[in-house]
């Protein structure tokens, strides 16, 4: 009850009555379904289409010549073992119950599924777990190691999955059925083996797995229904509207559902091109403030693209310039040869798991898929084979295609409130952008004015990650706090207030206010108001001098009355510190590099170490949902009269 009222109190007047109408719609629906009532397919001429363009390429043998498949995974698959998240060889049992989440055994209840609370885990157990599996991404490797091997084992355990599933979970019943997204990436992952059983010469595609082809087309018929009729909306109207019009958007471009279908796939186009422009910043950067999440709309919209371009519909310019923007900016963040930092929230889902393997860098693939899509050079990865096929080109004519772009810093997002600073061996990534995107900023995390550093390519100041997302928010709300973040932190308290799991209240406002480059320097300086409500504002300066290989960062803190400060300096877990003595700061060396990094503080202030503390919850990392690792983490404490300014010097050797 008390995150509904909290939930209702960053609504507005027009969103409550839309949700009081669902909630009607929803009564209605129950009716309706207790009396046998499911959406079906009224006309269909069965004029299905691939995602891909190259019918006539021998796709196995060009695959072949550049990658290995990775046969004892399939197997595995086929067995029924997975790999989910940070869990490892997770038995699904055989038949899969796709109710039960496997890791604890708690089964959900197969009741209507949007009456479930999918967020209580004694009900329904991890439903990150549940959902993942769900999603049916698990069956595009396999499709694909059908396609690549011919072995029959792969293509049964396609059908077996796929029946079994719509036994199971029939339309509007169990948590399968009760998000949008959910339905969305499961009709994506349906449409993609479709597309690649075409691609094996099955003529019938997803058809062939299943005798009664008339039933599976209903199922996948209330797929599409089910989204067209739960869009999220208004303050929920975030990276979900965006997956979910673009699993209506490729289902019913795959698939014939008649003139319903054709008028859904209109709608579902004309809404992504108004989203992509509502949901990303002219310069490129998506408004969650999620670096994870800016890679997966990224995705959304070039599959979405490309599915377009298929079927003969092409988006606009302004959408493709889009893509081209999130792109740039994507690429901007990562240093030569590493990953962007974790800035905000990561969920590691993808819309097109053509790998099944868990994929180091996902943002790697889809930037090199972007770069196919406008003709630059690019590096084939085992994703971007795919996203080439969908492109209608081949594969063998770009496999020595292997120049990737070098990014010139500085760069500046004046309106994310991004920036970048550095060179070739030094990459200095600057946080001043809003909380996040609409009024519960879902995915956020209160780090305005926060900053991560990479060397050679590796991080070493770090954003610890994400970590959890359901049943533990003491751990969830760590991760989010302004404590977790290379920035101050004011009496002990957040930038903005916490209201549930992806809820914020009181907005923290942050922008850049001014950046340049000089003959000596590179520099940005930001500031951030979460703090006016006790009267102080915070103001920081970041400074790299490259020659000297030197970073400074100027801290002020403005107000009156006294006040407790904290710094907080959060290292990779390879990342250790020394402290010494004679130059009074922190000595900071890498496992694997040979570098070190000297860190100072102009003023003689408290200062400590934290590693793997859990009361209270500090110095902790997390490169994956469901795992955490402990970290240093360094503390500098002040409590005084305000305005208070300190500076920080990082002498790279």
């Amino acid at each position: 009850m008390a995150w509904t009222i909290k939930r209702i109190k960053v609504m507005g007047l027009a969103e409550m009555a839309s949700r009081v109408k669902q909630l009607l719609f929803q009564w209605g629906e129950i009716f309706l379904l207790a009396t046998g009532w499911r959406p079906s397919v009224k006309t269909s001429t069965q004029m299905d289409r691939s995602i891909f363009s190259a019918q006539d390429l021998d796709v196995a043998s060009i695959w072949n010549s550049q990658f290995t498949l990775d046969l004892s995974k399939l197997d595995r698959l086929v067995s029924g073992r997975v790999d989910i998240f940070s869990y490892e060889n997770v038995e699904l049992g055989h038949p899969i119950d796709w109710l039960k989440e496997p890791v604890s055994g708690i089964k959900s209840p197969s009741r209507y599924g949007k009456g479930i609370n999918y967020r209580e885990k004694k009900q329904v157990g991890d439903i990150k777990v549940v959902w993942e599996l769900g999603r049916h991404q698990h069956l595009v490797p396999l499709a694909i190691g059908y396609l690549l091997t011919g072995n029959p084992a792969y293509k049964e355990t396609l059908a077996e999955h796929i029946r079994s599933w719509i036994v199971s979970c029939p339309f509007g019943y169990t948590v399968h059925w009760c998000s949008s997204l959910e339905v969305a990436l499961r009709g994506i992952s349906w449409s993609i083996v479709h597309s690649l059983l075409l691609l094996s010469g099955e003529k019938r595609g997803l058809f062939s797995l299943l005798g009664d082809e008339n039933h599976l087309r209903d199922a996948l018929y209330q797929h599409a229904w089910f989204i067209r009729h739960n869009l999220s909306s208004y303050s929920s109207a975030n990276n979900h509207l965006i997956g979910e019009l673009t699993g209506l958007w490729t289902l019913c471009t795959v698939f014939d559902f008649g003139s319903c279908g054709r008028n859904w796939a209109g709608y579902a186009k004309m809404c992504l091109e108004e989203e992509a422009v509502k949901q990303v910043y002219p310069d490129g950067v998506d408004k969650e403030q999620a670096i994870y999440y800016h890679y997966w709309v990224l995705e959304y919209l070039l599959f979405s693209s490309l599915v377009g371009q298929v079927a003969g519909q092409a988006f606009s310019d302004r959408y493709t310039h889009t893509i081209e923007n999130m792109a740039r900016f994507l690429e901007t963040l990562i240093p030569v040869g590493g990953v962007p930092p974790q800035i905000g929230d990561a969920d590691d889902g993808c819309v097109a798991p053509f790998m099944i393997s868990r994929r180091d860098s996902p943002f790697f693939d889809v930037l090199s898929a972007c770069k196919m899509m406008n003709n630059k050079e690019y590096i084939l990865t085992e994703t971007s084979f795919w996203y080439s096929l969908m492109a209608a080109k081949n594969p063998a004519e770009i496999i020595e295609n292997r120049v990737s772009d070098v990014v010139n810093l500085p760069c500046f997002f004046e309106e994310g409130g991004y920036a970048v600073l550095g060179d070739d061996t030094t990459h200095i990534v600057f946080d001043a952008g809003p909380l996040g995107y609409t009024s519960i900023a879902a995915h956020g995390h209160a780090d305005a004015l926060s900053i991560c550093l990479a060397l050679d390519g590796v991080w070493w100041l770090v954003d610890p990650g994400t970590y959890i997302y359901h049943d533990n928010p003491e751990w969830r709300n760590y991760f989010r706090s302004t404590a977790a973040h290379n920035t101050v932190v004011v009496d002990n308290t957040d930038q903005s207030k916490i209201g549930g799991d992806f809820l914020w209240l009181d907005h923290a406002s942050a922008q850049l206010v001014g950046h340049g480059v000089e003959d000596v320097k590179q520099w940005v300086t930001g500031t951030h108001d979460g703090y006016a409500k006790i009267g102080v504002t915070h103001v920081r300066k970041v400074e790299y001098f490259e020659c000297e290989h030197r970073i400074v960062i100027s801290d002020v803190l403005e107000g009156n009355g006294v006040h407790h400060l904290d710094w907080h300096w959060h290292l990779h877990p390879d990342v250790f510190s020394t402290w010494d003595d004679d130059s009074d700061s922190w000595i900071l060396t890498h496992r694997n590099r040979h570098k070190k990094v000297k860190l100072s503080c102009d003023m003689d202030v408290a200062t400590e170490m934290v590693k793997g503390s859990v009361s209270p919850i500090a110095g902790w990392y997390s490169s994956q949902l469901g795992s955490k690792t402990a970290s240093e983490v360094l503390v500098y404490r002040v409590s005084g009269m305000l305005p208070c300014k300190l500076i920080f010097t990082f002498i790279l050797e």
